[in-house]
């Protein structure tokens, strides 16, 4: 009944995350007028405000803590809309700044204080930096300037927004397995020779095609061939050219359907052991050593 009713969260979570990204996205191109951004602050802050607090109960059981912030950012947020969409537009947009960054410093400060690691305390900084940025504008800034800066309102919220729901849809890959399979396995060898392949392949047609001027416009067009995707912005028109892109185009069909295989096939011999969503945390896969020999019957 609990997985039953998480899932539930999770679905209602990403519906909210779905409707503010969207709202997000028009923030950014609707900065002319106070009264647009008001409207699309207002919808976003409750979007992201509901998506919040399906967070929190989903959390309600398993971490205490994260429920806790992801309640307090929720009900910010949810605040916030009904403030802001009582104001006039101009002080609506002033007063956004102001809870969009307390909401912004509440979750980073907690990040720093219980996280770590390098990479996720840099990005939290960025995000401190731009709310602090977010305070400032209004006190120092005309009417263009306060306008014109909702477009960092709507950029962050559209990261932050992004992230979450990339965070849901990958929350059933188990990570730690697909890389134990691709060290393990000869995926990673054969991926690293496409690599080779694909660099060596783009001096070639810099040096050969009238299309592609330079390394990167080489890169682009092999990335293009190799995936079967043919943006059709390049052509190889020249006889080395065409040769190679034939040879390329058949090695990176074969690679990719080899190592699609390799991790499928190793995926679902390890399956079993991934562990359900609110299990504690996940178990150790055994080692497989190839020249052991299983027990025999007593």
């Amino acid at each position: 009944m609990d997985i039953s009713n998480n899932k539930k969260l999770q679905n209602a979570e990403s519906c909210f995350l779905f409707e503010a990204i969207i709202v997000a996205v028009k923030l950014l191109t609707e900065i002319d007028h106070a009264a647009l951004i008001r409207y699309n602050i207002v919808l976003a802050f409750t979007a992201i405000g509901l998506s919040d607090i399906m967070r929190a109960f989903r959390y309600r059981k398993s971490s205490k803590f994260e429920s806790r912030k992801f309640a307090g950012i929720g009900i910010l947020l949810l605040l916030g809309a009904v403030i802001t969409a009582c104001l006039p537009p101009m002080q609506a947009v002033c007063a956004s700044f102001y809870i969009f960054s307390a909401s912004l410093l509440y979750s980073r400060i907690i990040k720093i204080i219980f996280k770590h690691k390098v990479a996720n305390t840099l990005w939290n900084i960025l995000l401190m930096f731009i709310s602090f940025y977010l305070i400032i504008v209004p006190l120092y800034g005309d009417t263009e300037i306060i306008l014109s800066n909702a477009i960092i309102l709507g950029l962050t919220m559209t990261i932050q927004v992004l992230l979450r729901m990339i965070e849901i849809s990958m929350s059933k890959i188990r990570f730690d397995i697909l890389k134990r399979i691709f060290v393990k396995s000869m995926a990673s060898e054969v991926f690293y020779g496409l690599m080779i392949l694909i660099v060596t392949f783009s001096v070639v047609f810099q040096a050969f095609e009238p299309d592609i001027n330079t390394f990167g416009d080489g890169m682009w067009y092999c990335f293009a061939l190799v995936t079967t995707i043919g943006f059709g912005d390049m052509t190889a028109v020249t006889v080395i050219g065409r040769v190679l892109s034939v040879i390329l185009g058949i090695y990176g069909i074969i690679v990719v359907a080899l190592i699609t295989s390799i991790i499928i096939n190793f995926y679902n011999e390890t399956k079993d052991f991934v562990m359900n969503d609110e299990s504690g945390p996940e178990e150790e896969l055994p080692e497989k050593d190839a020249g052991s020999q299983p027990p025999a019957e007593k």
